[in-house]
């Protein structure tokens, strides 16, 4: 019964990791940003559609269907790696702070990675609650 569940540990382990890296291999194509406007910041033109990723530590997303974007951050520990990834998305989105917080951004890590943190999601960390 040990060995059973071992090795059905083992090859789930195994999957899932080599899910992870072979989905984080595939080349993605240049993000489409229109020019901010008057109202707020650049949206990506696609369905969902990948606005930068850096170093694979770190994904930042835009759903137009829900309006909202999302940082997936894959670095350990996840602090460092989490303000790596909202200050890219300042840079990215060429928006202050207080326009950030504006927006809908959530902040996830997945449990393979993070296991702790992976519990809940969070907004910008220089956002006020």
């Amino acid at each position: 019964m040990r060995k059973r569940f071992l090795f059905a540990l083992l090859a789930f382990t195994v999957v899932g990791v080599g899910f992870w890296l072979g989905i984080r291999r595939v080349p993605e194509p240049a993000p489409v940003v229109s020019p901010p406007g008057p109202t707020g910041p650049p949206a990506p033109t696609s369905a969902v559609r990948r606005v930068d990723m850096k170093k694979q530590t770190y994904d930042i997303m835009y759903v137009p269907s829900l309006d909202e974007y999302a940082i997936v951050v894959y670095g350990s520990p996840f602090e460092p790696a989490r303000k790596e990834a909202e200050q890219a998305f300042l840079q990215k989105l060429g928006v202050a702070p207080e326009q950030a917080c504006r927006l809908r951004v959530t902040v996830s890590t997945p449990v393979f990675v993070n296991p702790e943190e992976s519990k809940q999601t969070y907004r910008l960390g220089f956002c006020s609650p």
